[in-house]
């Protein structure tokens, strides 16, 4: 299942400029991509094609192979080359003088295409030059010259599910790295479209396990299985670690002050991310349960210092919260913790 997610946002001073270029640069591009499909040339030899015209020149490679795509699709729906960019009255009416140059170009204007690739080589599986931060509410543009343009999304509280399905959206790219989005972004708005995956079967496999290991700045995953055959002895068929530095980072400030109480609701937001991340696991995985180490943490002096303190009593919420949701069930001898 496709979908699209439409939303306005604001930008810093700069990238209105920048991306006007850039749709500029890829709209020729797909014109001029389409024209060579029409006129005959194979798709293998379009892509040299361009980086010899100018049109492909000073264009990151991600743009010109997401305009190949784009201009395949239109020859795909109009292979005969009646495909008119801008629109055929705007057309009409630029050749009857009623409208300007300006006014023209900006018509045949197309919206910068970025398509994503699943298993891509950026920060988060599904696209190279786009990052999502959700818990910031934005999305970053990895512009030229390596320059990267934050896009902060305009979510109210009415895109509670929008902000939902993009959080999910995030956290399969950030562990599966299986969903590759596709984001549109014109003056106005930016439209992140994807494919949902089926839902796998309710039932997991018999004596698999998801263990987690949770510590104040890193979570440590790994999916485990009794070895067939050896009695008391485990597999392992996957492991991870999901970094979170900023959880312990120390502002300095009173804690009513806005930027302490700022931290801290984003805390508990990326505790919530790091849930998901673990039941997206799970669920890949087909695991029967999730077990964790039975700890009794609370608020005392560990006699460590004041850094420790703070790590455990103020940081380290998540262990309390997955121990009280496993209650007294307890893992198996195997994944005992040592």
């Amino acid at each position: 299942m496709t979908r699209t997610i439409k939303l306005r946002y604001e930008a810093d001073d700069g990238f209105a400029e920048m991306l006007g270029d850039q749709r500029r640069r890829q709209s020729r591009l797909i014109r001029s991509a389409y024209r060579l499909l029409v006129s005959g040339t194979r798709q293998r030899d379009l892509y040299a094609t361009l980086r010899a015209h100018p049109v492909g020149q000073e264009l990151h490679t991600w743009l010109i192979l997401a305009g190949m795509k784009k201009a395949s699709a239109l020859y795909a729906r109009q292979p005969a080359g009646t495909m008119v960019f801008g629109g055929r009255r705007p057309l009409l009416e630029r050749a009857q003088g009623r409208m300007a140059r300006e006014e023209w170009r900006s018509a045949r204007l197309m919206p910068l295409y970025v398509e994503g690739h699943a298993k891509s080589s950026g920060k988060q599986g599904g696209n190279h030059l786009m990052t999502l931060d959700i818990a910031s509410n934005h999305v970053i543009y990895h512009g030229p010259d390596g320059r990267d343009y934050p896009l902060r999304l305009l979510l109210s509280r009415k895109s509670r599910e929008y902000r939902r399905r993009l959080t999910e959206l995030q956290a399969r790219c950030e562990t599966l790295r299986d969903i590759p989005f596709t984001v549109s972004i014109d003056e106005d708005e930016i439209a992140i479209t994807w494919s949902e995956p089926a839902a796998p079967p309710v039932c997991g496999i018999p004596g698999r396990v998801l263990a987690l290991d949770l510590n104040p700045t890193r979570l440590g995953w790994a999916v485990v299985e009794k070895a067939p055959g050896k009695s008391g002895s485990c597999r392992c068929v996957a492991w991870g670690l999901f970094e979170c530095p900023d959880f312990a980072r120390r502002l300095g400030l009173a804690s009513d002050d806005p930027k302490s109480v700022a931290q801290t609701h984003k805390r508990k937001f990326e505790l919530a991310i790091l849930a998901k991340k673990a039941a997206i696991l799970a669920k890949h995985y087909l695991v029967r349960a999730a077990v964790t180490e039975r700890l009794n943490l609370g608020p005392r002096d560990y006699g460590k210092g004041r850094r420790f303190n703070r790590l455990i009593n103020q940081v380290w919420s998540a262990a309390a919260s997955w121990n009280r949701s496993l209650g007294d069930w307890r893992p198996p001898e195997f994944l005992m913790p040592r």
